[in-house]
């Protein structure tokens, strides 16, 4: 199946931001994973003696927590990267990633346009584009669609974010299903 639209390509982008910011090979330097050594679980025993401090902490080291990503999901990232460094210029290509980990890291993408030296203006622009023209030559490249883990991108792309990629309709295709 090569029935490519920039919908898709706006989420297989933005899975492959997050699979890439999940990942251990992602965080390098002091704050690198050193093992895989399981967290230790405190049960409510545990917790007796904790202040809200403490449990808030707690709280927030679970719920921020990145799970791990599956083979599947690295091998669709590795993928994603591949084929926009062979069909996406190096300017749009830039852009397209940086909007994507804006997105997974909760980021603005205003700072990062400041950052690397991008209108924003133009960037946007960019962004309703390139995705567009990357789908295109994906169709016309017979480029094999691999569907992205749409669970994953609900959770990445909030509300206002779906709308601007693009996504709300794969949203409203999703429940009906």
């Amino acid at each position: 199946m090569t029935d490519w639209t920039s919908e898709l390509v706006n989420a297989r982008l933005l899975e492959a931001a997050d699979t890439c910011w999940r990942s251990p090979r992602s965080r390098m330097g002091p704050q690198a994973a050193v093992g895989y050594w399981p967290a230790f679980m405190h049960d409510f025993g545990d917790m007796v003696g904790w202040g809200e401090q403490r449990q808030r902490e707690h709280r927030n080291s679970f719920w921020n927590d990145r799970s791990r990503p599956s083979a599947a999901a690295l091998s669709r990232e590795e993928e994603m990267r591949d084929l926009t460094n062979q069909m996406v210029a190096q300017g749009p290509r830039k852009i397209l990633w940086g909007y994507a980990f804006s997105l997974v890291s909760g980021r603005p993408f205003d700072a990062w346009c400041r950052k690397h030296g991008f209108a924003r203006a133009s960037a946007y622009r960019a962004l309703e584009l390139h995705p567009q023209r990357f789908a295109r030559t994906l169709c016309k490249s017979n480029v094999f669609l691999r569907a992205p883990d749409m669970e994953r991108v609900r959770q990445i792309a909030p509300e206002r974010a779906m709308k601007s990629l693009g996504l709300d309709v794969l949203r409203i295709e999703a429940e009906a299903a």
